[in-house]
């Protein structure tokens, strides 16, 4: 009885105590309580559907679903309501190849001062069921400081090339470095921008590579520090092309009061620093991304030795040698939205654009609050978000820039950092660039809470771009984080800095998470051995090999009359075979791209990923066309180790043999035995005799025979 007793004066005094709480509006929250951690399932047969999961808080009680297509800003009304007992959705008015993109918010229980104000948690996923692939992902202009022509020009062309084997068309410009010591200006960097734009409005991504003129606009402090507040660097700016839009002409920041700290963030009249502090939703045209190390000191490279280590590892990511986990790292360092022992430095639902975005990648139960530094020393994470109380070169309970330079960790590759100061990313050993300049990572960095970021698009397949894009124009499409707390004026503190000029993406805009890295348990490799040839009078024949001995793949094919592109698809629907015959008549040199596809499927649903291309040249010739070359073999490489291409020339139309033989004379493999025309023919030998059994290493010899042809280069096979 006693204990019975002493059971209900406990209950009593919890449900008192709660009461007390509730009325006083004393709680605390953190950022995962302004989260809705959205997965999805989906299903193609019987019914094709996607099932939207989800996890919150315990504080919902309704759950309001939206739907919309992705180039729409607007949600229009919801499709389901549902009470706190809810914790999934299923559609099943969709269709299978096509995206759709889902809002859910979370509307609490806790009491607030008004009743006219609601407090809400939201979570967004991007889902389809086995989405269309990407043909292209548009026309990316590379921003070159000319300065680097001089440093690594071959590491430049190796970019170039891989942006075009996956998918993209690249345009190069070098600019004028923009520094006290040389004469380039945004303006100028702009009208280049804008010109190359009217002879390619396909142009979607800006990658600005080196130490580019850095535009200034506004007066903003979005840290909140009056000693910050004045123009803060703003690529936007390279996005925006409405000329009307950009001025000169009315901010002086010497009226402030306050003079901000660094000379930079002066602006006045007439000083080529733009009084815009907000832009207009939906003006962003570009996805800007940005690789520039000037000033950084704290790194015993100098500026463009990090630009060359940079490329090195952008290049061993996206060709898939940089394996790492598919989770997410958060690290949180302010207090909750209320604390009784410290009423500054509250959290403000910062770190919701981790844990908002980490749900649909990796689902809840891969993300961990860990510490950054000492994690990622050990373990690798694909994406890692950490905030605390900033300077210029650091982040409370994170790091500073000194730890970038000198600690060897494991990193992640995309990240986000926010802190006061350190936003301003063009100031001295900044620390949200100092990671792009550590090894042995990461790629990406963005100032994630003030605004919130928004990359649910990359979980099926978007460039890091796009959403970078997507974040600058959002005005209330993607609803900011509204916090209570008893410290703010009806209870009630906004995140805020939608719409400002600041928000940037430090790194490759162009990188996407799912680039056929290790991350993935079903990696998308690049089709082997393409084989090029035109029988005489007849189309091109275009054959290759499986990637792996693995199924599922799918093929599309691509012309160009330059190895440097634009690609187009010449096929109408994805090849399930690995050989395909050009519908067209084609005349002089023509380069083929072939490109696997696979499905993929993921936290946020599947979809159609794409590896790298493999791409083979042929001068082809019309019916009547008479060629004037010689007959010829070229080998490459040579030795051979894994594979072998062989171009061959034909000075005229010849029924002709290509065997390998080995140093005996004995024949190892016949290659062709054709009819082919005049030209160039590309072929590839993997190294396999007739048997399909790997050739032994040694000396052989590749011989094409025919009527009045001979010829023969001898070829090492290595181990």
């Amino acid at each position: 009885m006693q204990k019975t007793f002493t059971s209900f004066i406990k209950l009593i005094l919890l449900v008192f105590l709660l009461s007390v709480f509730s009325n006083s509006n004393i709680y605390s929250l953190d950022s995962k309580d302004f989260v809705v951690f959205l997965t999805a399932d989906v299903t193609k047969t019987p019914i094709p559907s996607i099932k939207i999961n989800w996890k919150t808080n315990g504080y919902a009680k309704r759950f309001d679903i939206y739907r919309k297509v992705k180039e729409s800003t607007y949600w229009g009304n919801s499709i389901a309501q549902l009470d706190s007992t809810a914790t999934s959705f299923t559609d099943t008015n969709v269709t299978v190849g096509n995206a759709y993109e889902y809002q859910v918010l979370a509307y609490s229980l806790l009491p607030v001062q008004s009743d006219t104000l609601k407090y809400f948690a939201s979570g967004y996923i991007y889902s389809g069921i086995e989405v269309k692939q990407k043909d292209s992902y548009g026309t990316v202009l590379l921003l070159v400081e000319e300065n680097l022509r001089f440093w690594f020009p071959d590491k430049i062309t190796r970019l170039q090339e891989d942006l075009i084997a996956e998918g993209w068309n690249v345009i190069k410009k070098e600019v004028k470095r923009g520094d006290s010591s040389y004469t380039g200006s945004p303006v100028e960097v702009r009208n280049i921008i804008k010109q190359e734009y009217a002879k390619d409005n396909n142009i979607n991504t800006l990658f600005i590579l080196g130490r580019v003129p850095v535009p200034y606009s506004g007066n903003l402090n979005p840290d909140g520090h009056p000693d910050h507040q004045g123009a803060w660097p703003a690529d936007v700016y390279y996005g925006v092309f409405d000329d009307s839009y950009w001025t000169d002409l009315s901010i002086n920041t010497d009226y402030n009061g306050t003079k901000p700290t660094r000379k930079e963030n002066e602006n006045k009249p007439g000083d080529g620093k733009f009084d815009q502090t907000y832009l207009r939703a939906g003006d962003v045209i570009l996805g800007i991304g940005r690789v520039d190390f000037y000033n950084m000191p704290a790194f015993a490279k100098n500026e463009y030795d990090l630009l060359e280590a940079y490329l090195d590892k952008d290049h061993e990511f996206r060709t898939g040698n940089m394996p790492v986990v598919m989770r997410g790292l958060v690290d949180i360092n302010f207090q909750p939205s209320y604390s009784p022992t410290n009423e500054g430095g509250l959290e403000m639902g910062f770190g919701a654009s981790g844990w908002r975005n980490f749900a649909p990648f990796f689902g809840k139960d891969s993300i961990k609050n860990v510490d950054w530094f000492t994690t990622l020393k050990n373990e690798t994470y694909l994406w890692a978000y950490g905030c605390g109380g900033g300077s210029y070169q650091s982040a409370g309970g994170i790091g500073n820039t000194s730890q970038f330079a000198d600690t060897n960790q494991k990193d992640a590759i995309f990240t986000m950092l926010f802190g006061s100061y350190f936003g301003d990313w063009d100031s001295k050993n900044n620390f949200l660039r100092a990671g792009l300049c550590s090894s042995p990572s990461i790629l990406t960095c963005a100032w994630a809470g003030r605004p919130q970021w928004y990359l649910h698009h990359m979980a099926l397949g978007e460039p890091i771009g796009y959403s970078t894009k997507l974040s600058q124009n959002n005005g209330s499409t993607y609803v900011p984080n509204i916090c209570y707390t008893p410290l703010y004026q009806n209870g009630v503190a906004y995140t805020y800095g939608n719409l400002m000029v600041h928000t940037a993406l430090m790194g490759d805009p162009t990188l996407r998470m799912n680039m056929g890295t290790e991350a993935f348990a079903e990696a998308i490799p690049t089709p082997k051995n393409l084989s090029v040839i035109q029988p005489a009078g007849e189309h091109i024949e275009i054959s290759w090999e499986k990637p792996d001995n693995q199924g599922g793949y799918f093929y599309n094919v691509y012309l160009s009359t330059s190895e440097n592109g634009p690609f187009t698809k010449i096929n109408e629907d994805l090849l399930p075979d690995t050989i395909f015959t050009d519908p067209e008549i084609r005349d002089g040199i023509v380069y083929y791209m072939v490109r696997a596809f696979k499905v993929q499927n993921t936290m946020s649903g599947s979809f159609y990923n794409s590896g790298r291309g493999i791409m083979k040249s042929i001068q082809a010739t019309d019916v009547d066309e008479l060629i004037k070359i010689q007959h010829s073999l070229a080998l490459t490489p040579n030795p051979a180790t894994t594979n072998l291409d062989i171009v061959l020339s034909l000075e005229k139309d010849a029924i002709v043999s290509l065997d390998i033989y080995d140093i005996n004379g004995n024949r190892v493999v016949n290659l062709c035995s054709q009819y082919l025309a005049g030209g160039t023919h590309s072929f590839a030998w993997n190294l396999l005799n007739s048997r399909y059994q790997k050739v032994s290493p040694g000396v052989y010899f590749v011989k094409l025979t025919g009527i009045g042809i001979s010829d023969a280069v001898k070829l090492i096979v290595m181990p």
